[in-house]
């Protein structure tokens, strides 16, 4: 029997509908019914919840080659997208320090590369990044504006007083110090957004899963 018509059943028992599981397990009802017709698989948490509801085990909903062979695969998805976010988050921190390097151009020094390598990253860590859920709180959203905020104000007040920035701006044209300080501003924004990122995307996959 397939885990989707195994659920049926065991929701049938409860005499429960797909609207009571929906409500118990937080997810919507259109979901439990992709549940049940085999659209989709609940993860393994959502799994272990609903073998709870339904007071079952786990070995009972899970005695399909079917399932098991999407578990299997969904594991070693789930590992190779630790170390991959794991990988992005080191290049990530490394590229930060450079990048701050760069935009305060100690004796000139200056490369594309760094932030192009920044951003591509800062985009593979929020990309296999999975605890999205908690920026649904307030707290922790309102936090990681306020830090953005800070780390960004800050980070332009000391550009915009460096020798480096003044030089440059006394000795270019009008056109040219618009593009300088465009790119400046856009430099300081991947900053502080790598800043934010390694900040509040660490716990969850960092500490969580070593």
């Amino acid at each position: 029997m397939e885990i989707g018509e195994k659920l049926k059943q065991c929701r049938s028992q409860k005499q429960l509908t797909q609207a009571d599981v929906a409500e118990k397990l937080h997810v919507s009802r259109k979901t439990v019914s992709g549940w049940e017709t085999g659209r989709s698989y609940p993860d393994i948490k959502m799994l272990v919840k609903l073998a709870t509801l339904f007071d079952i085990s786990l070995d009972v909903l899970l005695n399909n080659e079917r399932a098991l062979d999407h578990y299997e695969k969904q594991g070693q998805l789930g590992q190779n997208s630790t170390r991959i976010f794991r990988w992005a988050y080191w290049a990530t921190a490394l590229f930060l320090i450079l990048g701050y390097v760069d935009l305060f151009r100690p004796g000139g020094f200056h490369t594309i590369i760094i932030p192009v390598g920044l951003l591509i990253a800062v985009i593979l860590l929020m990309s296999h990044y999975t605890g999205w859920r908690k920026f649904q709180r307030i707290r922790v959203w309102m936090t990681c504006v306020v830090l953005f905020t800070v780390s960004g104000g800050l980070t332009g007040f000391l550009v915009s007083i460096s020798p480096e920035f003044l030089r440059i701006v006394s000795a270019g044209s009008a056109f040219e110090n618009t593009g300088f300080m465009l790119a400046r501003f856009m430099l300081i924004v991947l900053l502080s957004t790598s800043l934010c990122a390694l900040v509040f995307l660490r716990e969850a996959n960092i500490e969580k899963n070593r």
